[in-house]
C-alpha cells in the first residue's frame, strides 16, 4: 500500500490554517489530559498475546500474512487490525506477561462458510478448547480477552462458553454496527472500517478539482425510509446538493464526489462511503440517525461533535438551513 498525502493539509490549507488546526487538536478529545495519561501508560505497559491457531480452524481465523507490502488483498478490516497488531510492539510471545488476549477467530469467515445461525455453536467449541488448553480464560472468565467482529451472528446458543464470550469478552467491532449486532458500550469498542487506496486512485479523484463546489453529497441506497426518499427528491433539484442513489460500484467516482464536496451526508448502513473515505478527502461528515449513536469509532475518547455534524433524522427537512 502506498501512503498518500492528506488533501486537506496539502491542497486546502495554508500554513497558518494548518498551525491553527494543530493547536485545536486537544479539542477533539473528551478529556485530553486523561487520554494523554492513558495513552502513555498503554505505550509503556500494554502487551497482547494472540492464541495459536486451533487444529481444523485455520480457515476460520484472521489472515496473518507475513508480507509487509501487501495490504490490498485483505478480506476485512479485522484482518488488517490483526496483521498490524502482530507487527507492533504490543504483541508478545509470552502469555504470562500479557494484559490482553486476542482470540483470532474470524466472524467474517465463519459467516461465509457456516452462515449466521451456526456461528455460535462453532464459538462454543472454540472457547471450550481455549478453556481446557490454557489457564488464562478461567482466570477472568474471558474478561481480559477480545475478538474482532465486522458482522452480526445469531446467538442461539446458551452454553456458558458463548454467554461468557458475549457478556465478558471485549468485542472490537467495525463501524457501522450491523443490524442485530450486539454491542455493550461499557466494554466493547468501535474501530473504523478501512479500505486501502492507491496513489493513482487518490490523484485521479483530485484531478481537475480546484475548489469544493458542492455544498453536500449523498451517495447510498434508500432502503425503506420514506422520509429519506422525499428529501432526496428535493435535493436532486437543488444545485447545492449532489445525490447519487445506488452510485457506481467503482470507488473512484465516490472519491471524486467527496473531494469536491464540503459536507457529506451519512445515514448509517445506507451509505456507500465510510468515515475514513470522508476524512481522507477532507469532507465534513453529517451523521443522521433515528437514535443515539453507539457505533462511532473511538467515541469513548473522541468528541465527534468537534469535527462532524450530528443530527437526528427529524432534522432532514431543514438540513440545508
Amino acid at each position: 500500500m502506498v501512503s498518500t498525502p492528506d488533501p486537506v493539509s496539502v491542497w486546502d490549507m495554508a500554513e497558518p490554517d494548518f498551525l491553527a488546526l494543530h493547536r485545536s487538536l486537544p479539542k477533539l478529545y473528551h478529556s485530553p489530559e486523561v487520554f494523554t495519561l492513558s495513552y502513555e501508560e498503554m505505550w509503556i505497559q500494554l502487551q497482547i498475546w494472540v492464541y495459536p491457531s486451533q487444529a481444523g480452524n485455520t480457515s476460520y481465523e484472521h489472515k496473518f500474512d507475513g508480507r509487509k507490502d501487501v495490504m490490498e488483498e485483505l478480506s476485512s478490516t479485522a484482518d488488517l487490525f490483526s496483521r498490524l497488531l502482530l507487527r507492533s510492539k504490543f504483541s508478545t510471545e509470552l502469555p504470562q506477561k500479557a494484559q490482553l488476549f486476542l482470540l483470532p477467530f474470524s466472524i467474517d469467515a465463519l459467516r461465509v462458510d457456516l452462515g449466521p445461525s451456526r456461528i455460535s455453536d462453532h464459538l462454543r467449541r472454540y472457547v471450550q478448547n481455549v478453556r481446557t488448553s490454557y489457564p488464562y480464560w478461567n482466570l477472568s472468565l474471558g474478561a481480559n480477552h477480545f475478538y474482532l467482529s465486522s458482522q452480526a451472528f445469531e446467538n442461539n446458543n446458551k452454553h456458558r462458553n458463548v454467554l461468557e464470550l458475549e457478556k465478558n469478552s471485549i468485542q472490537a467491532a467495525c463501524a457501522p454496527l450491523r443490524q442485530n449486532q450486539n454491542f455493550y458500550p461499557h466494554k466493547d469498542f468501535i474501530f473504523p472500517r478501512y479500505k486501502p487506496i492507491t496513489q493513482t486512485e487518490f490523484y485521479a479523484a483530485l484531478e481537475g478539482r480546484t475548489s469544493r463546489t458542492v455544498l453536500a453529497y449523498f451517495g447510498g441506497t434508500l432502503a425503506d425510509t420514506p422520509a429519506l426518499v422525499f428529501i432526496l427528491d428535493a435535493w436532486k433539484s437543488d444545485p447545492d446538493f449532489e445525490v447519487e442513489v445506488d452510485p457506481s460500484p467503482h470507488r473512484i467516482s465516490v472519491y471524486r464526489q467527496l473531494a469536491r464536496s464540503k459536507f457529506c451526508v451519512n445515514v448509517p448502513s445506507r451509505d456507500t462511503f465510510d468515515f475514513v473515505d470522508a476524512i481522507r478527502f477532507g469532507c465534513v461528515l453529517v451523521l443522521l440517525s433515528k437514535s443515539v449513536f453507539l457505533d462511532l469509532p473511538f467515541q469513548g475518547f473522541l468528541d465527534w461533535r468537534q469535527f462532524a455534524v450530528i443530527l437526528s433524522m427529524e432534522d432532514l427537512p431543514n438540513l440545508k438551513q
